[in-house]
């Protein structure tokens, strides 16, 4: 749902509707950043894993 932004007289339920909206918006990003942050943890670590693989075939 777009937040839309009056720059006129804003009702008080306008306003509050646009804040929850808001705090919704960064809740999702704040989900998203710690999906990422999991996503990348465990890349590095797959990434770790083949490293030590490959080693094991060098000679």
């Amino acid at each position: 749902m777009p937040v839309l932004l009056n720059f006129g007289v804003t009702s008080s339920a306008q306003l509050d509707h646009s804040v929850v909206h808001i705090a919704h918006i960064a809740e999702h990003t704040v989900s998203g950043s710690e999906q990422i942050t999991m996503a990348s943890s465990e890349l590095a670590r797959l990434g770790e894993n083949l490293r030590t693989l490959v080693s094991q075939f060098k000679t």
